[in-house]
């Protein structure tokens, strides 16, 4: 129940003036998006200049009606529970359809297609009955494919979990003691081993997110931290008992949080979204990054730089037959994973930088546009580096907490616009999604239920009402999910497989601090000195640091990294610009590990910053005021504020100069410079 509260507390918290500065209308202030909505998409059949000549795969959830609420998708807060009865599904273009696999006690999730079109991989939720968001189930999940010509089904991963054998005394098998008394005092998990989120890649391997290494997310939230994995494909049944099966190779060594549904671009790299809770950031904050199959070149595509207390997050992500990536943003928890869709460039133009800059109000982050207000004004958003020639895919849709907007100005009576989610490329550059009208959201008794049926977005347009997307199913009975083209990858993307990217291996003759074998080396860096991590700052023409951008500034020009009132920076809780030892008015330094980042080994010491230092191991008990007050005998207790002192301003409370433990010396790292 403490995590059900926590979030509750945290989303009562949210703060409205930073949201405010994300979420304002300073776009086309004049404009006016009056005109009536029209939420009643034609049928496909309709339309003749779509070529509707394929197969789809999806996911039929069941429907407990209009008035009744139960969770039958999954989202980032609850990726591996959902209700029980989900089937596989085959839709022929003429409206048949096929039952592939049962769901059952469990359900089935996350289909995707190979290259060349003849198998549907696929995740059993193994017996879901009396399982939720906090109790996953004991069973776990699997990986499997289906042959569609033959109906053959095969399992390719397994219920071994591989932890690191030093962290505990484990039981038999990591799970539940089974020896009875002898067992009683080791560690196990309580929850079975959840394969998802299956991505074949081109040389035979499959790219999926598991837990198998047993992770626990930094904040207890979603219930489990997935990593991203790879695998070798095959056509035979895994080995039940093999704890590293088929070369299973960790890339996501850096997913400590959580990593879900990787997607492989036709340029070989994979798009993924991963949890970014660290330090004392939002414990709900997800961003969307590209990797290398092997684990190297970490890029971000769209960051977790939503702000407020509780963030929106990015999530279900594909590509486009044009090489244009397509994001969803929503809200976590009360919107079943319905939300708005961007649309990105698969990369900036040559000349061109891939985000803008952090101040969210310079013209280079020109805002997306997420619904309308009752006066007709759009709802106009920015976040800090918003990815260059991003635009916004779904403009009617809203892409945060709340209802979804009426669809006559001025009307709550009428119907609404509705959401969308699941996105996915389909020949000829088109889109296929779930969209629900209706609030779409569960928050409260919003009526209709959530109503899930499969559409196509045309082209790659912009869409501006649900009337411009063209119905393919949506059965009152049920929630249709997960729709996928069953046609070979060359029809979408114009080739046979995706790009393969030559793996850099690590021989060992790099550097010999780099053994052969180590699975990531240096962490690089931003400038000391030419940096944007002021709070929403301003680089000023001839210079090369943020400051304020103007006005009344709430930091008092003690710079990024210093907490004020009873909030923090912008920078620290959205862009996660903390300092390794953190200090914030309820946390004490390196104390608490709910806020504190692990320290980087091997930074450089840098005179007079704060942000690293010499390699080390922990920070000892002690600190003392940096403004000036006498040295404390002890760190203030975890989750207490300091004692105030007479150098304290009301603006902000003081910094703390936390010593820490170096392996061969001391040394005095400062968390505020």
């Amino acid at each position: 129940m403490w995590r059900q509260a926590s979030l509750l507390r945290a989303c009562l918290a949210c703060t409205l003036v930073l949201a405010a500065a994300s979420r304002s209308s300073d776009q086309d202030d004049d404009a006016r998006y009056k005109a009536p909505i029209n939420v009643d998409p034609p049928a496909i059949s309709t339309d003749r200049s779509i070529k509707y000549d394929y197969d789809i795969v999806y996911v039929r959830a069941l429907r407990a009606g209009d008035e009744i609420h139960k969770r039958y998708y999954t989202d980032f807060s609850q990726p591996v529970t959902m209700e029980p009865g989900a089937d596989l599904m085959l839709l022929h273009p003429d409206g048949k359809e096929e039952l592939l696999v049962e769901g059952g006690d469990g359900s089935i999730t996350d289909p995707v297609v190979s290259f060349d079109g003849r198998w549907v991989y696929f995740v059993r939720l193994y017996n879901l009955q009396d399982r939720s968001q906090w109790s996953p189930p004991r069973e776990g999940a699997d990986i499997f494919k289906i042959h569609l010509a033959t109906r053959r089904i095969v399992r390719l991963t397994n219920q071994r979990f591989t932890p690191n054998s030093g962290a505990a005394d484990w039981a038999t098998g990591h799970r539940a003691a089974s020896n009875g008394a002898a067992e009683k005092d080791k560690s196990w998990y309580d929850y079975g081993v959840f394969n998802m989120g299956p991505c074949p890649l081109p040389g035979g391997r499959l790219a999926f997110t598991s837990n198998r290494d047993g992770f626990r997310p930094s904040k207890g939230y979603p219930a489990i931290a997935l990593q991203l994995f790879t695998i070798d494909d095959a056509d035979e049944d895994v080995d039940a008992e093999d704890p590293y099966p088929r070369n299973i190779e960790k890339i996501g060594h850096m997913n400590v949080a959580g990593a879900l549904h990787p997607v492989v671009l036709a340029d070989g790299r994979i798009i993924f979204s991963t949890l970014e809770s660290q330090g004392i950031r939002s414990s709900i904050s997800w961003g969307i990054w590209s990797i290398h199959p092997d684990g190297t070149n970490w890029n971000p595509v769209v960051s977790a730089f939503d702000t407020g207390g509780a963030s929106n997050g990015f999530h279900f992500q594909a590509q486009l037959s044009d090489g244009s990536i397509v994001v969803e943003e929503y809200y976590n928890q009360n919107n079943s994973g319905f939300g708005a869709y961007i649309k990105l460039p698969a990369k900036p133009g040559a000349d061109y930088a891939p985000f803008g800059p952090a101040y969210m109000r310079d013209e280079r982050n020109p805002p997306w546009r997420f619904g309308r207000f009752d006066n007709g004004k759009g709802k106009f958003y920015r976040i800090p580096f918003m990815p260059t020639g991003g635009v916004s895919f779904t403009p009617f849709a809203l892409n945060g907490e709340g209802e979804a907007d009426p669809s006559i100005v001025g009307d709550k009576t009428s119907p609404r616009v509705g959401k969308v989610t699941h996105p996915s490329g389909a020949p000829d550059n088109h889109l296929l999604t779930v969209w629900s009208p209706g609030p779409a959201n569960h928050q409260y008794k919003y009526l209709p239920q959530i109503d899930g049926g499969i559409y196509l977005i045309k082209d790659a347009v912009v869409v501006n009402e649900p009337g411009e997307m063209r119905l393919i199913k949506n059965d009152p009975n049920y929630n249709e999910c997960w729709p996928r083209a069953v046609v070979p990858y060359e029809r979408i993307y114009g080739r046979a497989e995706p790009a393969h990217l030559t793996p850099i291996a690590n021989d060992g003759g790099r550097s010999k601090l780099l053994p052969a074998g180590t699975p990531y080396g240096l962490v690089g860096s931003s400038s000391m000195y030419k940096r944007e991590s002021y709070p929403n700052g301003k680089v000023e023409k001839g210079s090369v640091t943020a400051r304020f951008a103007g006005g009344n500034d709430p930091f008092r020009g003690l710079d990024a990294f210093t907490s004020h009132g009873n909030g923090m920076p912008l920078n620290w809780h959205v862009q996660g610009a903390t300092p390794d030892c953190t200090t914030t008015p309820r946390f004490t330094p390196c104390g608490s590990w709910r806020w504190s980042r692990p320290p980087t080994a091997g930074a450089v010491p840098i005179p007079g910053d704060c942000s690293t230092a010499t390699p080390w191991s922990g920070c000892e008990s002690s600190a003392r005021f940096q403004s000036g007050s006498s040295p404390r005998p002890k760190a203030t207790p975890r989750r207490s504020r300091p004692t105030p002192t007479a150098t304290r301003t009301r603006a902000f409370w003081p910094a703390f100069r936390p010593t820490c433990r170096s392996r061969s010396k001391r040394s005095t790292r400062t968390a505020c410079c």
